[in-house]
């Protein structure tokens, strides 16, 4: 309860704490399976986790959703603005699949490659304007509306990493004498690949409030899929898929969060490292490294429309 003195004009924002509030805590298990086949060990790794207690705020003071239009008096404390409560009552569940092969040095050649496969979900979703690690509720009378994919998780990550000595110079082919020898030993390459899906996102709306708030824009309303079959980075989605809720609807949008996923990434890199012996006691290393990064539509996987999302 606000003190009886509380004498503000309804435009007042507080914040307030659960007392009790706690740490959140987190649970993890794993399970790994290994095998040497072809001088090549592989792995597949699955890891699970569940975070719980994390902090979420929601607003006390909110108007419940109405097809009337919205005044101060709709509000359970019509003399305050906004009263954001933080309290321990999100939840946020991992799981993911790691595959991996990995060669070790041998005849101047080594190899790693993994895979990884990640879905986390939960309702607890930090807000992209602040850096309190707390969730914020659209409908604060409604959590379960934001329950869905983590923005930060990607669901495919690709990497692949290989080390190959250049034949040349004592002990290999194509040996050499003398200051050939000097300069053709030592030379070694190593690309690497690192190829992954985009973030996810959620179409928004601005300049209206269609359930009567008092907060303009939100998520929208889902008509469609929103997949379109040749994504490209001008028109990444379907944007016909969404609209904004009609007016004095009554209700939020009824897309659910993080339908929609960003284009991916490709990052192509390689070195060439050359090692010279000076002297018996010292050696030097000389390398160049180049990279190529730039965001990709379909690569392995499709990138646009997450169509396991559920909707609000």
């Amino acid at each position: 309860m606000f003190p009886p003195a509380l004498n503000l004009s309804g435009t007042a924002n507080l914040q307030g704490i659960d007392p009790n509030l706690r740490a959140p805590y987190i649970e993890q298990w794993h399970f790994t399976l290994e095998r040497e086949i072809a001088r090549m060990g592989l792995r597949a790794t699955y890891l699970g986790s569940k975070s719980s207690a994390l902090p979420v705020a929601r607003n006390v003071n909110q108007a419940q959703p109405s097809t009337t239009p919205f005044s101060a008096a709709r509000r359970p404390f019509p003399r305050l603005g906004t009263v954001n409560y933080t309290e321990n009552s999100g939840t946020q569940i991992c799981h993911g699949l790691l595959l991996s092969a990995e060669r070790r040095f041998r005849n101047g050649w080594q190899f790693q490659a993994s895979h990884t496969w990640a879905k986390s979900l939960t309702d607890s979703r930090i807000v992209d304007d602040t850096s309190d690690g707390t969730g914020y509720l659209e409908d604060a009378y409604h959590r379960r509306r934001e329950w869905g994919d983590d923005t930060y998780i990607r669901r495919h990550r690709f990497t692949v990493y290989t080390t190959y000595e250049l034949p040349f110079g004592a002990g290999h082919r194509f040996a050499s004498q003398g200051l050939m020898k000097r300069l053709a030993e030592g030379w070694s390459v190593s690309p690497l690949a690192v190829l992954q899906t985009g973030q996810s996102f959620t179409p928004t709306f601005a300049g209206r409030d269609p359930a009567n708030t008092g907060v303009s824009g939100g998520r929208a309303d889902r008509i469609a899929s929103g997949s379109l079959p040749n994504p490209a980075i001008g028109r990444w989605y379907d944007v016909a898929a969404f609209a904004v809720p009609p007016v004095n609807a009554g209700r939020f949008g009824n897309s659910g969060v993080n339908v929609l996923r960003g284009p991916g990434t490709k990052l192509l890199s390689a070195s060439l490292r050359k090692s010279l012996t000076v002297t018996e006691r010292l050696r030097m290393t000389l390398e160049g490294t180049f990279t190529r990064a730039c965001p990709i539509g379909d690569v392995f996987w499709k990138n646009g429309v997450d169509e396991g999302a559920g909707s609000g």
